[in-house]
């Protein structure tokens, strides 16, 4: 069944969909926040928030222990590079023809509209109309090998659901070569979690698996160039006190059904870095000056409600703006039953 939202809500949840102050940008839908900033001394987007729905002037909770020896438990960047202080396993790597993969990406611009356009040659979401979703696009570069990035981010505020990709682009005039890039980098805040992912073979199909996160990193992916009820390009995390229908949990979606690896790190320190994307042990993509490449899509939800609100928020959110079939709404069935 359909859920009915009736024009006036509509706009005011549009209205509150993407809110930016400055260099600041707070993606909203009815429950959820996802927030980001620019800090004004290095450039660097940095992350603030993913969880429940929060005010403009909510003080956002430190994402890691305070204190302490190391200097590196509070760098948290939406795209995390490697080879500037953070030591956790970065969202991307390039190497230049010089064989350098130190890559610093920072703010440069952005641009906001409604709705949202399709991924070119690739899987996508779909708005109906400019009243289903709101879309931030961040414009990052690194002035010195003029390689640059677009952080595409989408809120459906009727399904508390964020949809992000990532555009890399060779604006230099040497050719690099791409060995990692995912769709999705979050830092979610200090507690203990689990880790969910499905998995199967012929007659078991997605079956769930679950397992406590520990020290390092863990995850699982598709080598396979698929990846079907065998390896599913799915990963929640969610405390272990977590149920069907209580608590808290994060669920991140990849809409690609090639090689994908998900990733989920924890460090001395606790934080704990989540990642899903294109499987770089398989990556190795020529970028000539002047080209791009392209990541799939991550739809990213969060939910208060246990388990069962997560997987609730991905189906409604697949049956109203990814299925195109005339089976997709049951009214336009030939038949009745």
């Amino acid at each position: 069944m359909r859920i009915h939202i009736d024009e006036s809500q509509r706009s005011v949840t549009m209205k509150s969909a993407i809110v930016v102050d400055g260099t600041s940008f707070a993606l909203n839908g009815r429950n959820v926040s996802y927030r980001f900033h620019v800090d004004r001394a290095s450039g660097d987007l940095v992350s603030d928030h993913f969880g429940r729905l929060v005010s403009e002037t909510f003080a956002i909770e430190p994402v890691g222990r305070q204190g302490g020896w190391s200097t590196s438990a509070g760098v948290r960047r939406e795209f995390p590079d490697l080879g500037r202080g953070d030591f956790r396993t970065p969202a991307f790597r390039v190497r230049t023809a010089a064989g350098g993969t130190v890559t610093a990406l920072k703010y440069h611009s952005h641009d906001i509209r409604l709705g949202k356009t399709e991924l070119e040659g690739l899987p996508s979401t779909i708005a109906g109309d400019s009243q289903d979703a709101a879309t931030v696009i961040i414009h990052l570069l690194d002035a010195h090998s003029q390689i640059a990035a677009d952080l595409t981010y989408t809120v459906f505020p009727e399904h508390d659901a964020i949809v992000r990709s990532v555009k890399l682009f060779n604006g230099g005039t040497e050719n690099i070569t791409v060995e990692k890039l995912t769709s999705m980098s979050v830092d979610l805040p200090h507690q203990d979690y689990d880790m969910i992912g499905l998995r199967g073979e012929w007659s078991r199909e997605f079956s769930k698996s679950r397992r406590s996160v520990d020290y390092g990193s863990q995850g699982f992916g598709s080598t396979a160039g698929y990846s079907s009820h065998m390896h599913n390009p799915f990963l929640a995390l969610a405390p272990p006190t977590t149920s069907e229908s209580h608590g808290e949990a994060w669920g991140f979606s990849l809409l690609y059904s090639g090689s994908f690896r998900a990733e989920v790190e924890k460090n001395p320190q606790g934080l704990v870095r989540t990642q899903i994307g294109l499987h770089d042990a398989q990556l190795s993509w020529p970028l000539l000056p002047g080209e791009s490449l392209l990541s799939p899509e991550c739809v990213a939800v969060y939910s208060d409600t246990g388990l069962g609100g997560m997987s609730r928020r991905l189906h409604k959110l697949y049956h109203r703006h990814l299925i195109r079939s005339t089976f997709e709404d049951p009214a336009a069935r030939p038949w009745n039953g």
